[in-house]
């Protein structure tokens, strides 16, 4: 009995163009990550992009499903909607810089490679029943991670300032980070990108507030984004999301709002004491002095003690203050 060599998909879902395509690809990955395999295989179906090479994709060490993809093509979009205002602003001359944008397909002729995979000493992978694969055109040229320990300083300038730029962009909500691809004479050709973000909603590698301070750790800002902010100066980012993605270098550069003002007063209302402060700026702690009452029945008059109270309280935020007691 011989060995199937070669894995097919279901039809696809619809690409940008609203063609609908069906892969058939080698067993075996010819690119292997940390999370995903990627394999090799040709484009089917009737749309201009027939016969041409694609990767397919998937998860090492799980059953991918619809859904999951859903979530990467989400991630996809908004990279591109990002890359198409930092490709407005940057100088003439300057790569420009592009995602890959995938579609899905559902595994139809499921094969048993491990055998071939022994062999070859590749991983192993066997495709579950409804399982989903993402499906990209194949990228030509050398694939290369762009961060910092992979590629020289000078060809990681524009990804950096991309990722500066959607941190930027997004008024601190976000920022597009692991950037891998193929770097062109005019452009850069991403895929697969990573998303961190304050609320940590872009799955497993959203590393959240943590992976947007891990960047700006290690990023030196260059000539291409050496007067954005930064996380950490206490630049407020409100307006910056309107003014860095405007093509007019005499725009007005949105200055910081002033701080809400925060009242800084404490209220202390109990049964047992009642008693009212106001807390330097500079102080963290404050000394409250008032009367306390013995009883709790507001109609008789309460046998009254004087008392003295520190409160230690956290710095300001929006919604108030907190003390302790």
């Amino acid at each position: 009995m011989g060995q199937q060599v070669s894995v097919e998909t279901f039809s696809s879902s619809r690409d940008a163009e609203g063609h609908k395509y069906w892969a058939s690809f080698d067993p075996y990955p010819f690119r292997v990550g940390a999370r995903k395999l990627a394999y090799m295989g040709i484009l089917n179906g009737d749309g201009p992009l027939r016969g041409e090479k694609c990767v397919v994709k998937t998860v090492r060490d799980k059953t991918v499903s619809r859904q999951d993809w859903q979530l990467e093509g989400r991630k996809v979009k908004i990279a591109r909607n990002m890359a198409q205002f930092y490709n407005k602003i940057i100088p003439s001359g300057k790569r420009q810089i592009t995602f890959s944008m995938p579609i899905t397909a559902e595994i139809d002729s499921v094969s048993d490679c491990l055998c071939i995979n022994d062999i070859i000493g590749k991983p192993k992978k066997k495709f579950a029943d409804s399982e989903f694969v993402a499906i990209e055109l194949y990228l030509k040229g050398p694939f290369e991670v762009f961060e910092y320990g992979w590629v020289n300083k000078e060809e990681l300038m524009a990804p950096e300032a991309f990722t500066h730029f959607s941190w930027c962009r997004s008024e601190g909500n976000l920022l597009i980070a692991n950037l891998q691809g193929v770097k062109t004479k005019s452009s850069y050709h991403f895929t697969g990108p990573a998303i961190h973000s304050e609320g940590k909603e872009f799955g497993s590698t959203d590393q959240g507030i943590d992976g947007i301070k891990g960047f700006f750790k290690l990023h030196k800002c260059n000539s291409l984004c050496k007067d954005w902010p930064r996380f950490g100066d206490g630049v407020d980012l409100r307006g910056w999301g309107e003014y860095i993605g405007m093509h007019n270098p005499n725009a007005r550069r949105p200055s910081a709002p002033r701080p809400t003002t925060i009242d800084r007063t404490i209220c202390l209302a109990t049964p047992l004491l009642r008693t009212t402060a106001r807390i330097s700026p500079s102080t963290d702690t404050v000394c409250l002095t008032g009367i306390t009452s013995d009883r709790t029945d507001p109609a008789t008059t309460p046998a009254r003690s004087s008392f003295r109270l520190r409160v230690r309280t956290s710095k300001p935020t929006a919604r108030g203050i907190r003390c302790w007691l």
